[in-house]
């Protein structure tokens, strides 16, 4: 077999200006406006933890507590600040970007040029639409790095050697890291990993047992020990009920409403439709590839043949995931295409490589194609380019966060922790606009308060941003997903039960907020907030207009 070559003298050039793209793009993205109910989750969450509280007990939420370990790592080591809190989701669209690139490099080492596609469509696509940590591209990036360290075992010539298997194993626990950031995501992703072991060891038996059993022993494992964790420090009822009944509860029914109304939706996704081309390209040739491998079974033992069919079933399936992540999760459509650099990375090449040989692979770099492709290549590669573009337009824009209302200017916040931030103007909340002054009315009044404070639904990053560790259980408020849509009465009395316990002097109620009416569906809280708290006197500025301040003692 012929000695894979991964680093060209392009590398030294062209990797650094990616990683430094997909750096700056995510940070540049990431200060750029806020939108409260989706950006304060992890920000709470992970300040929860540093105040010692302990997810599903303390605090229930949808998803896994990974995300939080992580960015409460962060904080503890950067500080608890929004600067911090955009630099990680920075640092993972970077690891991401080299992780991505790598993977096409396993699969085309004898090509940089799509390689690099890849590594340009994941910089701008996989985190910086969002641009602050969340789970769902946490979970991605955990599957990519599985995805990396399978396909790095799988096709190396040594598969039987203690340090494959140790990286099998650990590829596992990654595996399992990714379920335990966002179920969903993870969840999906197993049966590939699982799908490409099996895909090139056999008809070794033996050896896809072997491999099978290594990979599912590390997820297990790590899954066991946090089941042990749930036993030991938090509580196994609370998370069955907020991780799996809930989220699935919710996730059947977005399955099983209208594919007409799906394909609407997809039809009215500038994003979607800017990436269509390119997911239609990959998902054929790689059935192509796929296709090919099934029909030829004199070749299946062909390297080439298994290495082609084994790209084309990664973009295949990673299709499969994103277009069932999309009909799922009720978000915008780019927070669930953040693969879409390998996706399209693995079909540009399949189409370019069809029908070569081997021997006409070899010695190639960033030539990539034969003549008859080269009118093909150009137009595929300013394509490629043209998909970032809309990457950046998006990220910079904020039209994931702010939902297409195009904010005029973005002014610096200017508090302390959140002093990176710049606050979109106008942000529309319902039907009030909330200005930076609002904001900042708001902080100052709770500073000068200096108590514990109950605010009500969404700009929950108020706690860790003034240093006020949140005194109820509920991370955020999604009628269905965070809450049961019809049975609040016992969650309720827990809110209730540690505002007393934390002594809240003050509540915060917002008038607007993405999802109105929330609070009517906590009769006993609501009755318990209007009995207990009176009205404050109007502030100056327009405070009063967009948030319904109820700041005043408790009786």
């Amino acid at each position: 077999m012929q000695k894979q070559r991964f680093f060209h003298q392009s590398d030294l050039f062209i990797l650094p200006l990616l990683l430094m793209y997909a750096f700056v793009l995510c940070i540049r993205s990431g200060v750029r406006g806020f939108f409260a109910l989706d950006q304060s989750i992890v920000f709470d969450g992970s300040y929860r933890l540093l105040a010692g509280q302990i997810p599903f007990k303390d605090f229930v939420c949808a998803f896994g507590p990974v995300v939080f370990w992580l960015q409460a790592l962060l904080f503890k080591l950067l500080g608890v600040n929004y600067g911090t809190y955009v630099f990680t989701a920075a640092l993972l669209n970077v690891l991401a970007t080299i992780t991505s690139i790598y993977i096409l490099r396993l699969l085309f080492p004898h090509s940089t040029i799509y390689s690099y596609a890849a590594g340009l469509l994941t910089g701008s696509w996989f985190y910086p639409p969002f641009g602050t940590p969340y789970p769902e591209q946490t979970a991605f990036f955990f599957g990519l790095i599985t995805i990396a360290l399978v396909l790095h075992i799988i096709i190396s010539p040594e598969r039987r050697t203690l340090v494959h298997g140790l990286l099998l194993f650990m590829a596992g626990i990654v595996a399992a890291l990714a379920i335990l950031t966002k179920q969903n995501v993870g969840g999906l992703l197993f049966p590939l990993y699982l799908l490409m072991i099996l895909l090139m060891a056999l008809p070794n038996v033996r050896q896809a047992l072997m491999q099978l059993i290594t990979f599912i022993a590390g997820s297990m494992g790590a899954l066991l020990l946090f089941l042990i964790w749930l036993a030991v420090k938090s509580d196994i009822e609370k998370f069955w009920q907020f991780f799996f009944q809930l989220p699935s509860r919710v996730g059947t029914a977005r399955l099983a409403e209208s594919l007409t109304d799906f394909l609407y939706y997809l039809a009215g996704s500038r994003v979607f439709i800017g990436m269509l081309p390119l997911i239609v390209i990959s998902l054929l040739v790689s059935w192509t590839a796929l296709w090919r491998f099934i029909q030829c079974r004199t070749l299946r033992t062909d390297r080439s043949i298994k290495m082609c069919a084994l790209g084309g079933l990664m973009a295949a399936y990673l299709i499969f995931c994103s277009l069932i992540l999309s009909k799922t999760v009720s978000n915008d459509i780019a927070n669930v295409w953040g693969l879409i650099g390998i996706i399209g990375g693995i079909g540009i090449a399949l189409l370019l490589e069809s029908g070569k040989t081997p021997g006409q692979l070899k010695g190639r770099c960033f030539s990539c194609v034969g003549e008859k492709w080269s009118i093909i290549t150009y137009l595929l590669l300013i394509y490629v380019i043209t998909v970032a573009a809309g990457g950046v337009y998006v990220s910079l824009e904020r039209r994931t966060q702010l939902y297409d209302r195009v904010a005029a200017s973005f002014i610096p916040l200017g508090y302390k922790t959140l002093s990176c931030l710049a606050w979109a103007e106008p942000t529309a909340i319902g039907n009030a606009r909330v200005s930076r002054d609002d904001i900042l009315t708001l902080i100052k009044r709770l500073e000068s308060r200096g108590d514990n404070f109950f605010i009500f639904p969404d700009f929950t990053i108020l706690y860790g941003a003034l240093g006020v560790p949140s005194p109820q259980p509920v991370l955020w408020f999604h009628k269905g997903l965070t809450y049961p849509a019809d049975r609040t009465q016992a969650l309720s009395e827990w809110i209730v039960r540690d505002l007393r316990k934390h002594h809240v002097q003050t509540v915060i109620l917002e008038r607007e907020s993405f999802f109105p009416g929330r609070l009517d569906d906590f009769p006993y809280l609501k009755s318990f907030i209007f009995d207990n708290f009176k009205g404050d006197v109007p502030v100056k500025g327009s405070v009063k207009i967009c948030l319904d301040l109820v700041l005043s003692d408790y009786i």
